[in-house]
This record gives C-alpha cells, sequence and structure tokens, in this order.
C-alpha cells in the first residue's frame, strides 16, 4: 500500500498508548515519553490515507548497535504492508546511522517478517508472569556514587554502552545492588506497565548472585504481578518463583557477527524495545 514515515510527534501518544493497549503489550504513556525524550532513541509513526497507521522505535547504543522495537500497526490497517513498510524505513535509519549491528526482540508472530529482511536468531528467550511472591531482606539501593561501577560491569555482559536507558530506568521503580569485596557483582531494576510489573535488567555473575538481586526486587513488588523476560537458560529464576511461562521471544540480529546481548549474565532483559 501507499503510506509515509514521519517522527513521532507528542500528539501522537494517545495513538501509540492505544496501540499498546489492543496488543496486550506492557508499555506504559511514561515510556513512551522517555522515548520521544531520549536524543539515543528515534520514534516514528506511519500514515495512511485514513490516518495513524503504525509506530516502530529505534535505540541507538551508539554505532556499535541499534535497537529496533515498538512495531505495532493499527488492526484496521494490517496486511497492508505497514509493518514491513516500518521496517525498512527502520532499517534505512540505522544504515545512516552507521550501525555495525542491528537487534530486536520479535514475538513469534512478527518473526516471519524479520527473517524475510535477514534477521538471524541469537538466542530464545521466555516470558514468565505471576504474583511477585514474599521477601523481606532488601540490598542497597543504587546511588550515584555507584554507577560508573555499573556502566562499567553492564557495558561488559550487555555489549555496548545503555548507561542513559538505565538511569533512566533507576527514576521509575526500585532498584537493588549486591556487591563482594567492593566489586559489583550484581543489580536490577523493575519499573511499573500496564499490565504488571517489569522485572528487569538483572545482570549478575551467577545465579547466586541473581537470585539475591531478584529476591531484593520482589520484597518492593510483593504482592503485586510481574513480567519477567529471560533467556531459556535462566528460567530456573523465575520457575523457581513459582512464576508460568506465558510465550517465547525471539532475540534476533542483522549486520553484526558478535554475540550481542546473549552474554548467561544478563537474568532478565530490560525490555524487549530496548534490548
Amino acid at each position: 500500500m501507499s503510506g509515509s514515515v514521519r517522527p513521532m510527534r507528542p500528539a501522537d501518544l494517545p495513538f501509540a498508548e492505544d496501540l499498546v493497549r489492543q496488543a496486550g503489550w506492557n508499555q506504559t504513556p511514561a515510556d513512551w515519553q522517555n522515548f520521544l525524550a531520549a536524543a539515543e532513541v528515534e520514534v516514528f509513526v506511519a500514515e495512511g490515507i485514513r490516518g495513524c497507521a503504525g509506530t516502530i522505535s529505534i535505540v541507538h547504543f551508539g554505532r556499535q548497535l541499534s535497537w529496533i522495537g515498538m512495531l505495532l500497526v493499527d488492526p484496521s490497517f494490517r496486511k497492508q504492508g505497514i509493518g514491513t513498510l516500518l521496517l525498512d524505513h527502520a532499517l534505512s535509519v540505522c544504515k545512516e546511522h552507521g550501525s555495525a549491528c542491528v537487534g530486536l526482540d520479535a514475538t513469534p508472530a512478527g518473526r516471519p517478517l524479520y527473517e524475510k529482511k535477514g534477521f538471524s536468531l541469537s538466542a530464545t528467550l521466555e516470558r514468565w508472569s505471576g504474583r511477585a511472591p514474599f521477601f523481606a531482606d532488601r540490598l542497597p539501593r543504587i546511588a550515584e556514587h555507584d554507577w560508573k561501577d555499573i556502566a562499567r560491569f553492564d557495558a561488559e555482559r550487555f555489549g555496548a554502552d545503555r548507561l542513559f536507558w538505565l538511569r533512566c530506568l533507576e527514576r521509575m521503580g526500585p532498584t537493588a545492588l549486591l556487591r563482594r569485596n567492593g566489586l559489583v557483582t550484581g543489580f536490577g531494576m523493575a519499573r511499573p506497565g500496564i499490565r504488571a510489573w517489569y522485572l528487569g535488567p538483572i545482570v549478575a555473575v551467577s545465579e547466586l548472585a541473581a537470585s539475591k538481586v531478584a529476591e531484593s526486587l520482589l520484597a518492593d513488588l510483593h504482592p503485586h504481578k510481574i513480567i519477567w523476560d529471560c533467556q531459556s537458560a535462566s528460567s530456573q529464576l523465575p520457575r523457581g518463583l513459582g512464576l508460568k511461562a506465558e510465550r517465547p521471544l525471539y532475540r534476533m540480529l542483522l549486520l553484526g557477527t558478535d554475540a550481542v546481548n546473549t552474554s548467561r549474565d544478563i537474568f532478565a532483559i530490560s525490555d524487549p524495545a530496548m534490548g
């Protein structure tokens, strides 16, 4: 179909929020506002003859990695090529940016479209959900003086510098920091969503450290519903807490050959839209 793609404007936020609700996703109006406010994030809207038709976001972690997310199409425009139009535009933006690698997290329904565009599977993720169990012990929260150590610790495992995104998440909900002999061995964050609290990221040197970080976050979230997205290899943690598996997600990469965002030290991702 014919259509055009333009940058998202604040006036488009109600449309974007409606798409999230219709799709049953978890992002909040605050998430959309953060996307628009961040210099590292570009958000676009597709327009058809009858108005706004879909959205897509791109976050640039320098030139090392660009991450595509929030590809949503209004139900009245589906099967009219809007998703392909938005994805082609996003890939063109990433190419112009000089991105060494482009990544995204695909739903089962979206995976065929990305494979047609050359994306390949990097890792299988699993979504877990349920009520946050009770824990009493809490770790220290992240303080201003911790950020230098956290930035180094996270970049070594995530594969790119995402400090701007972590600092944004830190303002939205509980955090937890684990140190041993003064060195960071794990950290985690959580934030509210329209369906449930979202647990992540959790980055740690071991499953035991990740468990301590998760339990500290859950101490703040009990008894609310939570969502936890993790690599299949880490699924024993949410399973052991009594959470239930919802569906798979597929971490897919294009252009780059390095293993980005697949470190076993990442026990919960930060968001499918942000890697």
